[in-house]
């Protein structure tokens, strides 16, 4: 009654129980599951909302995004990873690793693409904008589809919201365009953007050691070969 189906059920689902080994039961966990997957995702959907407002009323779930920008050719490819990881350790019934990723991903969309995205949700730029946008609903509604089996409360009321065709997230096709071997230049991306984030910890690391913050700007940054 304090968490919600959704958390508990996550919780345990990514839990050493599926395997029949023993649980430390812990609220501190299911209240991590609370906080880094339901509300970050509440707050994207929130955010996408404010800005994305014209692109609730489209029903189109399969319109496939045409953008050049690097973030959104970015996250398609990780939720391109993330649901062929779902889907290969679902069909193999490890549900503990199957209900894993979802909250990396969660993560990354909400502590990187949205905040790396903020400024074109409101660029004058409109072809960027509304790439901006479409991007986000895409990887809303599929992400919910992904989601649906580990936390069915949730899924659906971001489908709802979002205009799925179906009556009911559960209703709906499994997320298949983004099931498949990943391209060569989707996997280059995902490495490339690995290696930003990995620079952006270490200037983070270095600013914290030497107590500069954050919203000081540097005169210069140099960075050795990772």
């Amino acid at each position: 009654s304090r968490y919600g189906a959704d958390a508990m059920r996550y919780y345990l689902l990514s839990s050493p129980v599926m395997k029949a080994e023993d649980l430390a039961f812990s609220t501190k966990g299911v209240d991590e599951v609370v906080k880094k997957i339901i509300m970050r995702l509440q707050n994207v959907y929130t955010f996408y909302e404010m800005y994305g407002k014209d692109g609730l009323k489209s029903k189109v779930e399969s319109q496939k995004v045409k953008t050049e920008n690097i973030l959104d050719k970015w996250v398609l490819a990780r939720l391109k990873e993330v649901a062929n990881s779902v889907t290969n350790d679902t069909e193999k019934y490890e549900l503990d690793r199957a209900t894993r990723p979802l909250a990396d991903f969660v993560d990354e969309l909400s502590t990187w693409y949205i905040r790396r995205s903020r400024d074109r949700y409101k660029s004058d730029d409109k072809t960027d904008r509304e790439s901006a946008i479409q991007t986000t609903k895409t990887i809303l509604l599929a992400f919910s589809k992904l989601l649906a089996p580990s936390m069915p409360f949730l899924a659906e009321d971001l489908y709802l919201k979002l205009g799925g065709e179906k009556e009911s997230v559960h209703l709906a096709d499994w997320p298949e365009e983004f099931v498949g071997k990943l391209d060569k230049k989707e996997s280059e991306i995902i490495d490339l953007m690995s290696e930003v984030r990995k620079i952006v910890t270490l200037g983070l690391e270095a600013r914290a050691k030497v107590g500069i913050k954050v919203r000081q700007p540097l005169k210069s940054l140099k960075v050795k070969n990772l």
